[in-house]
């Protein structure tokens, strides 16, 4: 009898070692299936794997408050793609795989660390008022719809075509700390009512073509330094800036230089199309 009680201490020590050692990669080589829903609760990360998300799947951030010392530290839900990592999110027009904040949770965010793998792509996907995407490495996103959230680039070669962009507090594609060797494409999206700029970035020169860009409080293109002034063509901008009307001279941007010509019509093959 002590013989087993024993076995069964050490079976059991073992157990909570192996768990302990794979909590950082909680999900191994998982797929979701339709119409299946994955809460992410507080900060996941997956390593050493990819994760497929099937079309319809809603996969939802929860964020939670736990005491400290000085009193109480709130932590959002964000899903990282750690290292060696990858995330295929394909969904369809007629199912498109959501991604939405729990009731009571403030924010989300979806993370590609630098050392994930780089053939991570999100296609026919949604984001739902206030998802955050902080881009460290390779990865296509296309044919998408953001409502209310924002993509953050910082590294890697970021390609961003076809999707619709529809509002948020602040900027709502881009990031000002860029690393210079950022490969950075944006065509052919809608970029709407950002209550700060439509597009920022730092000292690159990025491909910003056949995008409509309206409404922006701020300028719709925005680069800071003016030692890198963009040619950009084939783009339509409007209202922006304070600015009533259709851009013809540049002056709803900062450090942009129209090239070739300013559209006076909208892109009609902009946005996710759906």
């Amino acid at each position: 009898m002590k013989s087993l009680k024993k076995c069964n201490s050490i079976f059991l020590f073992i157990l909570v070692l192996i768990l302990f050692a794979n909590c950082g990669n909680w999900w191994n080589m998982m797929s979701s299936s339709g119409d299946s829903t994955i809460v992410i609760e507080g900060k996941k990360e997956i390593k050493n794997t990819r994760l497929v998300l099937s079309p319809g799947t809603t996969v939802i951030f929860k964020g939670y408050t736990h005491g400290t010392l000085g009193g109480t530290s709130y932590h959002p839900g964000e899903l990282i793609i750690g290292d060696g990592a990858t995330l295929i999110a394909k969904g369809t027009p007629e199912n498109p795989i959501v991604f939405k904040l729990d009731e009571d949770t403030k924010s989300g965010y979806l993370t590609f660390k630098e050392n994930c793998n780089t053939d991570s792509i999100i296609q026919y996907c949604i984001f739902e008022n206030n998802i955050i995407l902080d881009c460290y490495n390779n990865i296509i996103i296309s044919k998408c719809k953001f409502e209310f959230s924002t993509v953050n680039i910082y590294k890697g070669k970021i390609i961003i075509d076809h999707n619709t962009f529809n509002g948020y507090n602040s900027t709502i594609i881009g990031k000002w700390e860029l690393d210079p060797l950022v490969d950075l494409t944006i065509t052919y999206n809608n970029i709407n009512n950002s209550e700060r700029e439509g597009v920022v970035f730092g000292n690159i020169s990025p491909v910003i073509e056949y995008n409509n860009i309206l409404s922006c409080i701020s300028y719709a293109i925005f680069t800071g330094f003016s030692n890198n002034v963009l040619l950009v063509k084939n783009n339509y901008i409007k209202d922006c800036n304070g600015i009533t009307g259709i851009d013809i001279d540049a002056s709803q941007c900062l450090n942009v230089i129209y090239s070739n010509y300013y559209r006076t019509t909208p892109v009609p093959e902009a946005g996710c199309g759906w």
